[in-house]
């Protein structure tokens, strides 16, 4: 009587897809730093402008400092503070991480620690809390690729 040895190995099949997995992970999405610099970005109410400086890419995995300049038609960025949220509308979550944001001159920002972590549709939302109490948001929304 012969009977069949040849048994999948377990530890292989498993070591194969921890190995496609990672190589899925780590090589991340990006996205052309060109669909969010080069462009101008209103405000709701359309008195407002914001112009963003990226690294190279945009890409998942990795921690992302922006330069964030404001331009207000009625010139009243002096003493604004910026606020920024955002998420993936359609996974119901926002920003993994809490950017902070550093003010370095009237209507000049710094957006350290933006950290996407996976492909998809985001969107980010930019408030300019001005001095007089009025508060202008700019929304900006894009699609990352895996």
């Amino acid at each position: 009587m012969t009977t069949n040895t040849h048994k999948p190995n377990l530890v292989l099949y498993l070591g194969a897809w921890i190995f496609i997995l990672a190589v899925l992970v780590t090589s991340g999405a990006a996205m052309s730093k060109d669909i969010i610099t080069d462009q101008q970005w209103l405000s709701d109410s359309g008195q407002l402008s914001l112009r963003v400086v990226a690294g190279e890419e945009i890409v998942t995995g990795e921690y992302l400092t922006w330069q964030v300049t404001a331009t207000d038609s009625r010139n009243k960025l002096s003493g604004a503070v910026m606020k920024v949220s955002g998420g993936m509308r359609a996974h119901g979550h926002g920003l993994p991480t809490r950017p902070e944001i550093t003010r370095i001159d009237k209507g000049s920002f710094e957006v350290a620690g933006l950290f996407f972590n996976m492909p998809g549709d985001w969107f980010l939302r930019f408030e300019l809390h001005l001095p007089d109490q009025s508060v202008e948001q700019v929304l900006l929304e894009f699609h990352l690729k895996p």
